[in-house]
C-alpha cells in the first residue's frame, strides 16, 4: 500500500474498479447517493493497487464501500453557457497510499483545486456517477 518510491501510473483500463468509502447517510438502494460525491476533486483508490477495504484504513472502519468502473465517470459535460467541464481519473499517490487517485474536474481544459463548477453540471455529474456505483460493503449504523 505504501508508495515506496514508485512513480505515478497514468494508465487506467476502462473496466478498472475504483473504491470510495461512504457513510450511511449517503447510501440508498445499494448505491452511493449524489450527495456523497465530492467536488471538484474526489478521492478514490484504484483496484490495480489496492483492495476495497483499504479505503477504510486507518480511521473509517465503520464506513461502507462503493465501487465503480473508470468508464463510469462521465467524460464531458457542458453548461448552458457553453462552458465545457471534463472529468478525468488521475493517479495521485501519497506516501502511505500508492493506490490513491482522484476524479478531477477540468474547466475549459484547466484543473485547479478551487474550480467553480456550474450547479447544473454538478448535479448532472453526481447523478450520472451515482447511478453507476455499487455498494459492496454496507456502513455500520
Amino acid at each position: 500500500m505504501y508508495r515506496a518510491g514508485r512513480h505515478v501510473d497514468p494508465e487506467f483500463e476502462d473496466d478498472e474498479l475504483l473504491y470510495n468509502r461512504c457513510q450511511a447517510l449517503h447510501v440508498a438502494e445499494q448505491r452511493l447517493l449524489p450527495t456523497g460525491i465530492k467536488f471538484p476533486d474526489w478521492s478514490v483508490n484504484r483496484s490495480k493497487y489496492s483492495e476495497p477495504d483499504d479505503v477504510l484504513i486507518p480511521t473509517y472502519l465503520d464506513w461502507g464501500i462503493v465501487e465503480f468502473q473508470v468508464d463510469s465517470v462521465p467524460k464531458k459535460l457542458e453548461s448552458l453557457g457553453n462552458v465545457v467541464f471534463e472529468f478525468k481519473v488521475e493517479h495521485d499517490p501519497v506516501d502511505d497510499n500508492y493506490s490513491h487517485s482522484e476524479v478531477r474536474t477540468y474547466k475549459e481544459g484547466i484543473h485547479h483545486k478551487n474550480v467553480e463548477v456550474n450547479k447544473t453540471v454538478k448535479k448532472q455529474f453526481r447523478q450520472m456517477l451515482s447511478d453507476r456505483t455499487r455498494l459492496i460493503r454496507s456502513p455500520k449504523s
